[in-house]
């Protein structure tokens, strides 16, 4: 059964059946991370409505979430020692190019942006890419490799995370 966080969890049940494993999917927006206030009602509806599903039975509650700041539902959660937590980050290591300064990542993304500027395909910083990939991508793993598309311009996952940091920065990477 799929029910919002707001939409009629109390007393939830298939037949006689109460549910016995519950996924909490991205529960947080941005507005609602930013505020205290809004973090401490969620967090309330998680442990008054959420969390009482079970009945008797034992209840199994995993949440999938990114942290969007500091004090968010994601850090609270992480935080509380009734929850255990998993991280997994998409880039676990940066390649060893990527810190430098002039490096051959600095070299793809003036290349990149003039493309985005001009708003032509990126043809010629993908052809960059495909010369110097072994090297700027020496040292880097990420948590899902198979993550990206060729259909978007992308030959390998590491490529796509680090246009998107590029694309929206750091804090929001």
């Amino acid at each position: 059964m799929v029910r919002g966080i707001s939409g009629g969890l109390r007393g939830m049940k298939h037949g006689t059946l109460r549910p016995t494993c519950i996924l909490l999917d991205d529960l947080q927006t941005t507005e609602i991370a930013e505020s205290p206030e809004q973090v401490e009602k969620l967090m309330s509806l998680i442990r008054k409505d959420v969390m009482n599903l079970g009945g008797k039975e034992r209840l199994s509650i995993l949440q999938t979430a990114t942290p969007i700041c500091p004090e968010d539902l994601v850090e609270k959660f992480k935080n509380d020692i009734n929850w255990k937590t998993t991280i997994f980050k998409a880039v676990e290591k940066f390649p060893k190019e990527y810190k430098k300064k002039d490096g051959l990542w600095s070299q793809y993304f003036k290349l990149f942006d003039a493309e985005s500027i001009t708003g032509s395909d990126h043809h010629e910083s993908l052809d960059f890419y495909r010369q110097h990939q072994a090297q700027m991508e020496d040292g880097c793993e990420v948590f899902n490799p198979y993550r990206f598309s060729a259909k978007d311009g992308h030959i390998s996952a590491i490529q796509k995370m680090l246009e998107i940091q590029h694309v929206i920065g750091n804090a929001a990477f």
